[in-house]
């Protein structure tokens, strides 16, 4: 016995598979527009490796899920990421390896190349003796921002730094070794904003060491 279905049946079908099409092409493009440039990304240092990350002058190695550069030169720099990425959030564990220089993380940096401050984009960094740094970077260092700490920066000693980016904002944070906020600086710079770019590691005149390099797309 054959069964002949309404058009009004027909047409419920119809719309009910419409609707599962549309709902996972909303998911795909949610997901795609959340990972877009690789973003969120997380390190993959505790397998010892450092794929995906592009020298820029030092000495890098990454042992025990730790990333060190091993070098003095002024301005070294290890990059990641897509130079297609604007708003993000960006996270790490510094720690500086000498009595001087400075160590921290660049962001929304372009044209990179080896050399000093040859690049593009912005810098936050923890600096001997006890300064935390906001730069724009424009193949010269323009401080930003230049906030004392309320104690002298220690080597040896992990802090966390968290860098902001959203439209011509920029904001970044350090907390010591205990989690307690050590200092904040904030920037706005609108006329010369550098509006894009990727990520990644550097040191002034002196080695560093970093883990737990972390960002996430800004919504």
């Amino acid at each position: 016995m054959s069964v002949t279905q309404s058009p009004q049946n027909v047409g419920f079908w119809w719309k009910a598979v419409a609707g599962i099409l549309l709902a996972s092409t909303l998911v795909v493009t949610c997901w795609v527009l959340l990972h877009r440039n690789g973003l969120p990304y997380q390190d993959q240092f505790a397998r010892r490796s450092l794929d995906g990350w592009t020298p820029h002058g030092g000495n890098w190695q990454v042992v025990d899920g730790i990333v060190t550069n091993r070098s003095n030169e002024s301005g070294s720099r290890l990059v990641t990421g897509s130079e297609d990425m604007a708003d993000y959030r960006l996270n790490a564990q510094v720690r500086l390896t000498n009595t001087y220089g400075d160590a921290g993380l660049v962001f929304r940096m372009t044209e990179s190349e080896e050399g000093t401050n040859a690049f593009y984009g912005y810098y936050a960094g923890m600096r001997f003796p006890d300064m935390l740094v906001l730069a724009r970077m424009d193949y010269g260092f323009q401080p930003l921002r230049i906030v004392k700490l309320p104690q002298p920066v220690r080597p040896g000693t992990w802090y966390q730094l968290s860098v902001q980016a959203k439209g011509c904002t920029l904001s970044v944070q350090a907390r010591d070794d205990r989690g307690q906020v050590l200092a904040e600086a904030d920037a706005i710079d609108q006329d010369e904003c550098q509006k894009h770019g990727n990520f990644g590691l550097r040191s002034f005149a002196a080695g560093g060491s970093w883990r737990h390099v972390a960002a996430q797309a800004l919504q």
